[in-house]
């Protein structure tokens, strides 16, 4: 199963397990926003944990093989949760009434950056990395979400570049808040997961209630979400994005119409 849920001891542990790179399809992000949707009614989960399997990606992004890439217009979405990886499945664990870790074992990216940004806090391996490689399909995305975990002239730098950052800088500004090595990640937020476990339940789920409330004071995310797709619609189908897209998939430079 491309979502493998296991719950013990009071935490819900949520894997993205889809080799190689644990890339989503529309119903694995459907899963993972029914799943978040429903510990907000469970009386016996008091925190979560998400992460990907194996040790060569915490989250690729859309999984284009298996139908990932939406089509039709950025922004409009038929039914209110096909919103990709980056939309209805990132909005329920932001949503989600008890914390969540996020366990980064490896690259998060496009998408997987998404749903990284909107746990509650992160731990991550040494082979954590993020990035936003939209842009080399003529893309956009997850640019607000970067916002969250990364200072702003990173997250720009980000989007623009399409490069990585690792593990390390992660760290030093703040968007991961430990590192560990690869195979004592689960452990440790096994560890951090029982540590808020042990909490007054109803506190915790009023702490996220508020922390949550305040942050949305400040610039949403998900208006930000908003705000970046009908861009991204006006760009798609052109013949340099589809230059873009094609070069990328290609390993190629690509040659756009003013070359």
């Amino acid at each position: 199963m491309p979502i493998e849920v296991t719950n013990q001891n009071h935490i819900s542990i949520v894997t993205i397990n889809n080799p190689p790179v644990n890339a989503l399809a529309r119903e694995d992000v459907m899963s993972i926003m029914d799943h978040f949707t429903a510990l907000g009614a469970s009386d016996g989960i008091r925190a979560a944990i998400l992460t990907g399997s194996g040790t060569k990606a915490f989250c690729a992004g859309l999984d284009y093989k298996r139908g990932g890439d939406r089509g039709g217009d950025y922004g409009v979405y038929k039914d209110p949760r096909d919103r990709g990886a980056d939309g209805g499945g990132a909005d329920a664990i932001w949503d989600c009434r008890v914390p969540v870790i996020g366990a980064v074992n490896g690259p998060a990216l496009g998408g997987g950056l998404v749903m990284a940004a909107c746990c509650d806090y992160l731990i991550g391996s040494t082979n954590a990395q993020f990035g936003l490689p939209q842009i080399w399909m003529g893309g956009l995305g997850g640019g607000g979400h970067a916002y969250r975990i990364f200072p702003q002239g990173l997250a720009r730098r980000m989007q623009y570049t399409g490069e990585y950052v690792n593990a390390q800088r992660a760290f030093e500004v703040g968007a991961l808040q430990e590192i560990v090595e690869p195979e004592k990640l689960m452990d440790r937020a096994l560890e951090e997961a029982r540590k808020l476990s042990t909490k007054l339940p109803e506190g915790m789920k009023a702490a996220k209630e508020a922390l949550n409330l305040m942050e949305l004071a400040m610039p949403d995310i998900r208006m930000a979400h908003k705000i970046e797709q009908p861009v991204m619609a006006r760009m798609r189908g052109s013949e340099d994005q589809k230059e873009a897209r094609e070069a990328w998939l290609e390993h190629r430079e690509p040659k756009f119409s003013d070359d």
